[in-house]
């Protein structure tokens, strides 16, 4: 694949931050630019915020507008198109400029074609070979990244060859789980054979799209759990390369190293909060920090980069005053700013590069640039450009749940601390006891209210893409800051710096104290009732409602804010008449699920899909999880197929054989087949068969009066470059019957997929 367009790319990103960034910079209107034509109170009140630089604050969210209008394309936008689109808008605005109210227009509409265009070069330059079906062969290339687990290890690999794939066809990353522990790291040069699956799709329409995101990676193909490994002579590496896998060895060996000082979970959570690496983390932990909503906390962000560098420019501006003559002479506070973005990007590097760690990162240097040229660092204008910087070079990132969180909890943060900054200060206290006093509840207070911000300005995001809300986070997020911020982070920074010197030990036993009272915060607010809400999925729609609520009421400063509540009620009122599809169909057929006469998922399949199962269980606000033996109640099987009831007394089957077929085709009011189904079924039994799964992924059912609504995954009319061409598959012979799996065989997956992690 040719990745010799990242140049291109960079020069774009470049140019589209400095315009974007000087519109933003800029206040987008003045006094004498009125509004006045537009009725009464409206074009006042437009007029006023356009006078206060208001609106250029909206351009990176028209520029989102403009990815997800991409996003929704039914197939891959020509770049030329893209290109030419935005150059005229931006003529148009050009020419405008002095127009009071078609510059503002048109300058949105130069930011939605600017977006569309990021996503639409975006693709062109990584667009990569992916598998186009599953096969078993050997595979040789070089280890980019190596992530330990229990008893397994992910490792993703640059390929050279892999059987049967042409050179031309060959992805440009694999990833592959190998069973038990080898001595790899970055830079080795393996031979592995597997069996090779190309990047499932969504578990159900609408659902988390692990194919798109895994094109994004360079991700072509994935390799399911094996031991069958080669250690062969290592290819030669250039500079960039040899880079990244000395880095990728530096985490990996920092884990190593806080796992043998604090063995066991708390130590995996403490790894998980220096690298990135969440492998070792046990699930009933990972659980409980997800209903008492601190997931976020081992997910390095925002609050992690925060801490870090804001605790380095601190500790050393404080060193530097101290010394006598020094700050009357020299810039310190520059010195010291400079130096916690550095300390910021070198944990940006050591944690693994991540999309959400890079906006963090982006985020935190904006605010220390400003601190050291003594402007407001805390603005909302500064958000904007951070996001304009992160829409530049990763626009995808955009419809992903880190993205939104993320920005929505800044957003609210900000607005809410630009606005309290600008009343009156409060008289000061008399005496120590009431500074004290004033201090303590001025701390108490502001985690308060931050994490109260914060959960209702991400609550829409985690709602759509998790389908979960923590009743309590507020008591675990203020019982766990703290000791995040006094005893674990600082025990990182300290860790780090002592590790050359082998004097590491005492800091990563201190984290680990810190881990263990933030896990027993957490395990406690999980332990009370009602701790999750788990609730029905609903559709995009009510999702960007909600958000422009949000940004409504945080980006507009006159009265004109209070309409946001016309899009919050009504994004409300979408979410909570969402109902749920009756049946869902795995992308591959290797799974049912069914909604039973009692209301619950029961679940058949020849293979059980676990990730699939939780998809579906989360999308009906069903708190269980795929291990729940009560999932296959009410199921009837044999060695021919399996039948399960629907909610309107008829039943659906799930056939393995053509002899299954042959009983259930007429009698059935629903057949699902990973098998070739002939026209005359079709006649009097809703079919689902093996062509329908290829063509359409998953499917999703709704039974009504009307008869039987199916929605797909990939409709028949699009076609995007992270699906490639389907392949259907071929139907095994009429006497096959492979047996039935039960909940019992839900470890063995065949692909490993994961979603992004619940948090800011």
């Amino acid at each position: 694949m040719d990745r010799g367009g990242g140049q291109l790319h960079g020069r774009f990103g470049a140019a589209a931050v400095a315009v974007a960034g000087a519109a933003i910079g800029r206040r987008t209107g003045s006094p004498a630019i009125s509004w006045a034509a537009l009725p009464g109170a409206l074009g006042s009140a437009l007029t006023e915020e356009a006078a206060q630089g208001r609106l250029g604050l909206w351009l990176p969210v028209a520029a989102i507008g403009g990815i997800a209008l991409f996003f929704s394309a039914s197939t891959d936008p020509s770049l030329p198109a893209a290109a030419a689109a935005l150059g005229v808008c931006a003529a148009l605005a050009f020419l405008a400029r002095r127009r009071p109210v078609a510059l503002p227009l048109l300058a949105g509409a130069t930011a939605v074609a600017a977006g569309f265009f990021a996503c639409t070069l975006r693709v062109a330059l990584v667009a990569a070979p992916i598998l186009p079906h599953t096969f078993t062969g050997e595979a040789v290339g070089t280890v980019e990244t190596v992530e330990p687990g229990a008893g397994r290890e992910r490792v993703v690999i640059r390929p050279e060859s892999l059987a049967g794939v042409a050179t031309a066809a060959l992805p440009y990353r694999l990833r592959v789980t190998i069973r038990g522990r080898h001595p790899l790291e970055a830079g080795d040069r393996i031979a592995v054979d597997t069996r090779w699956h190309p990047p499932p799709g969504p578990a159900l329409p609408g659902g988390y799209d692990f194919a798109r995101d895994a094109f994004f990676d360079g991700l072509g193909g994935l390799g399911e759990s094996t031991s069958k490994l080669r250690l062969l002579p290592a290819a030669p590496a250039t500079l960039p390369q040899r880079f990244q896998n000395g880095v990728d060895r530096l985490r990996n060996a920092i884990t190593a190293r806080i796992l043998a000082v604090v063995p066991g979970p708390r130590g995996a959570i403490s790894a998980s909060m220096v690298t990135g690496e969440r492998a070792g983390i046990p699930e009933a932990m990972n659980a409980d920090m997800r209903t008492a909503g601190i997931y976020h906390v081992i997910s390095i962000s925002g609050l992690h980069m925060a801490l870090v560098a804001g605790g380095v420019f601190f500790v050393l501006r404080l060193i530097l005053v101290m010394i006598p003559g020094l700050a009357l002479r020299y810039p310190v506070k520059k010195w010291a700013a400079g130096a916690a973005i550095a300390v910021a990007a070198g944990y940006l590097i050591l944690s693994g590069n991540e999309v959400a760690t890079q906006r963090s990162f982006i985020m935190i240097a904006l605010v220390l640039i400003a601190v050291a040229f003594d402007r407001a660092a805390l603005t909302l204008r500064n958000v904007a450009v951070s996001a304009v910087l992160v829409l530049a070079f990763t626009p995808e990132a955009a419809i992903g749940p880190s993205f939104q969180m993320s920005y929505a909890a800044v957003v609210a943060l900000v607005a809410w601390y630009q606005r309290r900054r600008a009343r009156p200060p409060a008289p000061a206290p008399k005496g120590p006891v009431g500074r004290a006093a004033r201090w303590l509840a001025g701390h108490l207070g502001g985690a308060a209210v931050t994490t109260i911000l914060a959960g209702f300005a991400t609550a829409p995001a985690a709602a759509f893409h998790f389908q979960r809300l923590s009743a309590y986070g507020l008591a675990a997020n203020v019982g766990t800051l703290p000791l995040i911020s006094f005893v674990i982070m600082p025990a990182v920074i300290v860790g780090i710096v002592l590790m050359p010197f082998g004097l590491d030990a005492v800091a990563w036993m201190a984290m680990a104290w810190g881990v263990d009272g933030m896990m027993a915060v957490a395990h406690a607010v999980a332990s009370w009732p009602g701790a999750s809400r788990h609730v029905v999925a609903f559709g995009p729609a009510a999702m960007v409602l909600m958000t422009l609520a949000l940004l409504w009421l945080a980006l507009f400063a006159t009265r004109l804010r209070w309409l946001a509540v016309v899009p919050l009620v009504l994004g409300l009122w979408l979410a909570a008449t969402a109902t749920a599809p009756d049946v869902f169909v795995e992308p591959e057929g290797r799974a049912v699920a069914v909604r039973a006469p009692d209301g619950q998922l029961h679940v058949i399949g020849i293979r059980f899909d676990g990730f699939a199962v939780d998809e579906w269980l989360a999308a009906t606000g069903d708190g269980r999880t795929h291990r729940d033996r009560a999932l296959a109640a009410g199921i009837r099987c044999d060695s021919l197929g399996c039948t399960a009831p629907l909610p309107d007394g008829r039943f659906l089957a799930a056939d393995w054989s053509y002899a299954a077929l042959r009983e259930d085709c007429g009698r059935a009011a629903i057949v699902v087949t990973r098998l070739a189904v002939r026209a005359g079924c079709r006649a009097h039994t809703f079919v689902i068969d093996g062509r329908d799964l290829a063509s359409g992924g998953a499917h999703a059912l709704r039974l009504g009066p009307g008869g039987i609504e199916a929605t797909v995954a990939r409709p028949p009319w699009s076609s995007r470059r992270w699906y490639d061409r389907p392949v259907p598959p071929t139907p095994p012979p009429a006497d096959a019957a492979p047996k039935p799996a039960t909940p019992d065989d839900a470890d063995d997956e065949p692909v490993q997929v994961e979603r992004p992690a619940l948090g800011q």
